[in-house]
């Protein structure tokens, strides 16, 4: 399977207008998928992304991750 991101608001739900940083790919691993996560994050929260989502195909991986510091 590959690995994708959904971009979601503070609500939970996806965004319509994405950043460009936003990319529609599919990563190969998890590791590929979270290593890219932790050098965009930044750039996507400011963009209007407030938490993410990581899908293994059809197989929900991670659910709704804020990107807001702790």
């Amino acid at each position: 399977m590959a690995f994708t991101w959904v971009y979601l608001d503070e609500v939970g739900k996806p965004v319509a207008d994405l950043p460009k940083e936003a990319v529609i790919a599919e990563f190969k691993t998890r590791a590929e998928a979270e290593v890219w996560l932790t050098l965009n994050w930044k750039k996507l929260l400011n963009g209007g992304v407030h938490q993410v989502s990581l899908w293994d195909g059809t197989e929900l991986a991670m659910e709704n991750m804020s990107l807001h510091p702790a």
